[in-house]
Formats: C-alpha cells, structure tokens, sequence
C-alpha cells in the first residue's frame, strides 16, 4: 500500500508525459525547523539528500541537453536530404534539357529535309 504507492511513483519519475520528463517532487513529512525544534534533524540526512536532488537535476538537464542536440541534428539532417534531392531533380530536368538539345542538334546535323519543302 504505502510501499507499493511509493515504488509506482518512483517508477513514473522521468517518463516522457507530453514530450517533458516527468518530475514527481515529494513532500517532507517535516520542515527543517520544526524537525530542528524536536530534536530529529539530520545534517547528514539533509546532506545526502541535496546532493542526491542535484545529481537528478544534473541528469535531468543533460537528458535535455541531449534531446535538444538530437533535435537539431535530425533537423539539419532533413534539410539536408530536402536540398538533396532538390538537387537531384534540378539535374534531372537539366539531363533532360541536354537530351533535347542533342536530339535537336543531331537532326540538324543529319540534314533533314523532310519538314523542309521548297513551293
């Protein structure tokens, strides 16, 4: 119940929910001033904590870091294939322009006369 609670939040910590890693924050069972006034204050505890917390953070960012990298080398990378095979078809229509030229320059060299009638 509590412990099986407890466990399905941690395992939902960092799931991607609406294209974010999920941050579940949890809440102390008491302040650091009133654990400090009865007496059950950690400095250790509260120590190892933090640093737990920043190290979470730490990864937390460079997950980011890296999908934000990721992002924009896919997008260079379609940019790239888009320019590609704009290019592609630029040299087919010119492949095309030069077969015509030759077709045309060819019969001209040929001498064809047939659509050529004197009256």
């Amino acid at each position: 119940s509590d412990e099986s609670a407890e466990k399905a939040l941690k395992t939902m910590d960092g799931i991607i929910f609406y294209q974010k890693p999920l941050k579940i924050n949890y809440a102390r069972r008491l302040s650091d001033i009133i654990a400090k006034k009865k007496g059950k204050f950690n400095e250790e505890e509260e120590k190892t904590r933090r640093e737990d917390n920043n190290h979470k953070y730490k990864e937390w960012i460079e997950y980011i870091r890296c999908l934000r990298a990721q992002e924009k080398l896919n997008k260079l990378k379609n940019e790239q294939l888009e320019l590609m095979s704009q290019n592609d078809k630029k040299k087919e229509m010119g492949d095309m322009n030069i077969d015509i030229d030759a077709s045309l320059g060819y019969s001209a060299m040929k001498g064809d006369t047939a659509n050529n009638v004197l009256i």
